[in-house]
């Protein structure tokens, strides 16, 4: 189930045992400047003109492919670079003495409401009741995941973040802080950026 505020997004799975949620930043783009014009394109123009006039669409086209490319070096094999994922929060939930071939959740549902702009899950395990929202604020520039229960003391989960490539993982006091440089084809110092989760918790303990 996708969500956004135009510039952030993330994409939850609504898995039990655990979650995967898609984090994107419309920003993170790899490659760099550069001069990726190719200069010896308009010398098959002639040629290619002259095969559409012959009707030969299928060997205009392809002489186009193989001469109207741009040459320069971009970054992950794109000759421009290309957008990037920013990377995967991770929720591992913890239900007591249950292993996760032993949780079978009743009640399972998801829904998205289009006209509120979130997200939800809901499920009972073991007789307690979950439920998770999200939702994205466009004024406050942040994804927001709300997760309860309705009996204290059973909610219990490891939340960590990562990206395949390029990133460095550690915490700052509470918060949890993920950040890189992607590449951008010709030094390697491409676009910086950070990812940030902060928890919020009502009568629960971090550690």
């Amino acid at each position: 189930m996708p969500l956004g505020n135009g510039r952030l997004g993330m994409t939850p799975d609504g898995g039990i045992s655990k979650e995967k949620i898609v984090l994107n930043d419309i920003t993170l783009w790899s490659g760099g400047p550069q001069d990726a014009n190719n200069y010896e394109a308009y010398k098959s123009l002639p040629k290619i003109r002259e095969l559409i006039l012959q009707g030969k669409n299928d060997e205009a086209q392809d002489l186009v492919n193989k001469d109207f490319v741009c040459k320069g070096l971009g970054s992950g094999g794109e000759k421009w670079g290309k957008y990037q994922v920013l990377g995967n929060l991770e929720i591992d939930f913890n239900y007591g003495n249950l292993k996760p071939d032993e949780i079978t959740p009743e009640a399972y549902h998801r829904e998205l409401s289009l006209d509120k702009a979130i997200a939800n899950c809901s499920y009972k395990v073991d007789g307690v009741n979950y439920r998770r929202e999200y939702f994205t604020s466009f004024s406050g520039d942040i994804d927001v995941i709300k997760i309860t229960a309705d009996k204290p003391g059973k909610l219990n989960c490891k939340i960590s973040i990562s990206r395949s490539e390029k990133s460095v993982v550690k915490t700052e006091g509470t918060e949890l802080q993920m950040y890189g440089q992607l590449d951008n084809g010709t030094d390697g110092k491409g676009m910086q950026y950070q990812a940030r989760v902060n928890t919020k918790l009502k009568g629960e303990r971090l550690q």
